[in-house]
């Protein structure tokens, strides 16, 4: 009976830690963090029908003071090479749910760094 519980909890304990792998961390009080909302991103580009190449780009967080202006929002970027002269993509995730906002592409950063657009 000790084996069984013993198997039955390990087998538990190594389960959840794949899923707390995959799955984005969230924290129910201060929202969710950097990392998961890259991760939040990538998913919802995978889903769209933008180029391939968008996505294979790494994801990144902006934390310029137009990033600040909004903290309860995450602002991921899939910024491609400058010399391409190509647009970026932009994700714009809610820190406390998750829930994805916008999802931008024709994004021109350099031109257009401020993020009032978004919301208005």
């Amino acid at each position: 009976m000790h084996r069984l519980l013993m198997i039955f909890l390990l087998t538990m304990v190594i389960s959840g830690e794949a899923l707390a792998s995959e799955a984005p961390v969230h924290n129910w009080i201060t929202g969710m963090g950097g990392p998961a909302a890259m991760r939040i991103a990538k998913d919802e580009i995978d889903k769209t029908t933008f180029p391939k190449y968008f996505r294979k780009l790494e994801p990144m967080v902006r934390s310029d003071q137009y990033a600040q202006k909004y903290a309860d929002h995450w602002f991921v970027e899939f910024r491609s090479q400058p010399i391409l002269n190509m647009p970026s993509v932009l994700v714009v995730v809610e820190k406390k749910s998750g829930k994805v906002i916008l999802v931008k592409d024709e994004y021109w950063p350099d031109a257009q760094p401020e993020l009032d657009w978004v919301f208005n």
